[in-house]
């Protein structure tokens, strides 16, 4: 059974009053999918004559190499004039418990430079999801 382990490098929640919060969640989607894999967990609309609410989650996965991936999961939730959105940037790495020496290997040699080069992929990353609020 491979040991999966999670190190968070980046998490916020956002709240920001906008005109247009449908088309600045869709934007968000959409720059995220430039980053690597969008995995699509909920994108539902649900409407009335006093507006309308989105509910829109998904994670974005880039792999580094076989063994680990950056993840970012984003939940966003719109109403008329706001958008609420909960960001998690993080490491994701899954060793085989069959393969001592290159997990000894892999964990001692290759991890702190790919944690390093992960925290600045998150951080670069989180930036362009932040300004895109702020233009919005």
């Amino acid at each position: 059974m491979p040991k999966i382990t999670e190190e968070v490098f980046f998490k916020k929640d956002i709240h920001k009053a906008l005109k247009e919060p449908f088309s600045t969640a869709f934007e968000i989607e959409k720059i995220a999918s430039t980053f690597g894999v969008l995995e699509e967990k909920e994108n539902k609309i649900y409407s009335s004559e006093g507006g309308g609410i989105l509910r829109l989650s998904f994670d974005v996965n880039k792999n580094i190499d076989n063994v680990s991936s950056i993840v970012f999961s984003i939940e966003i939730k719109s109403e008329s004039d706001s958008l609420y959105m909960s960001i998690k940037g993080f490491l994701k790495t899954k060793l085989l418990d069959n393969e001592k020496l290159f997990n000894e290997f892999y964990t001692n040699e290759m991890q702190p430079k790919i944690i390093s080069y992960a925290k600045n992929e998150i951080k670069n990353f989180s930036k362009k999801i932040e300004n895109a609020i702020k233009k919005a």
